[in-house]
């Protein structure tokens, strides 16, 4: 893609930045401290950690998102499990969530030239009800079911992302608080390579329900960016007219998608 070669070392720094400043704090901060820094900097200081037992090389906590509007925190169901050792020139990171995840999933960083990071993700189960937790317009939506993810794997080094295994996903019985009571539909998500196996893309496609939706997403100038469109079946206009204002910008009968 044009003028966007400077992705792949860019992202490649970012990421060995990453796992630099993890393995720093987990040998320079007693453990207990380096997980909860090293967590903070990879998700975001809106992180809490409760009950944390056991050290940052091997334990478990009940992780909670406070929201940016002030609201509670949200903790996820369960503990969180982790397990961070070194394996000959690298690190791994394996980690299992009790709420989502039957299986662990695995990052592994490794030293070896070419130095990549590789990532491993398990079957998974999330709730959509943690979206509200990024703030506008996710807490006025407020989402509720579920999103199925099947195992995938990808690889990150100095020539750019890899996708082994696309991620398959799907949401179940879409709800919005904006229309009680209301199942909106069934949706598919994909995230496969593109062109050259460099500039991974998102698709979204209905499966099936009253609000239509499709769209494609992609990295651009190392920030993702999707495009799609929203619009009622026949029938129930009135009914998802408000919610099609707010997750859009109108045009004719369909609503334009945008984020980033």
């Amino acid at each position: 893609m044009p003028g966007t070669n400077w992705i792949r070392p860019a992202l490649w720094r970012l990421a060995s930045a990453l796992g630099v400043g993890l393995l720093l704090g987990l040998l320079l901060w007693p453990p207990p401290e380096a997980m909860r820094w090293a967590l903070r900097q990879a998700l975001g200081p809106n992180l809490v950690l409760v009950g944390l037992q056991g050290s940052g090389w091997h334990g478990h906590a009940q992780w909670a998102w406070s929201a940016p509007d002030g609201t509670a925190p949200m903790a996820l169901p369960g503990r969180v499990h982790w397990r961070w050792q070194l394996q000959g020139l690298g690190l791994e990171l394996a980690w299992r969530a009790d709420c989502c995840m039957r299986d662990m999933a695995q990052l592994r960083w490794s030293l070896r030239a070419p130095s990549t990071l590789q990532v491993q993700w398990p079957e998974s189960r999330l709730s959509l009800a943690w979206l509200r937790v990024l703030g506008a317009p996710w807490n006025t939506l407020s989402l509720e079911g579920q999103l199925l993810l099947t195992p995938a794997s990808a690889q990150l080094g100095p020539a750019g992302l890899q996708i082994n295994t696309p991620l398959h996903a799907q949401v179940q019985a879409l709800r919005s608080a904006l229309v009680p009571r209301v199942d909106l539909g069934h949706y598919t998500l994909q995230w496969r390579p593109g062109a050259s196996n460099q500039t991974p893309e998102l698709w979204l496609d209905t499966r099936q329900g009253p609000l239509q939706m499709r769209g494609q997403g992609r990295l651009l100038q190392g920030r993702w960016q999707f495009r799609g469109e929203a619009f009622a079946e026949p029938g129930h206009e009135a009914l998802l007219a408000n919610l099609l204002q707010i997750i859009g910008r109108k045009q004719g009968e369909r609503t334009i998608l945008s984020l980033g």
